[in-house]
């Protein structure tokens, strides 16, 4: 089970490995989806469609 701490951990290191990605994307709303779309496969769910 996650810690508070570990999962701080995580989301700061998320944001700092999104921040690198950024300019792979011309548009800040693309970018957004992208964030969305990898953080939600990364979640804990059973089942991940899109």
């Amino acid at each position: 089970m996650e810690t508070l701490r570990d999962v701080e951990h995580w989301a700061g290191w998320f944001e700092d490995f999104f921040v690198t990605l950024g300019g792979l994307f011309g548009r800040k709303d693309l970018r957004g989806n992208a964030r969305a779309y990898v953080k939600a496969l990364l979640g804990p769910v059973e089942r991940k469609n899109s």
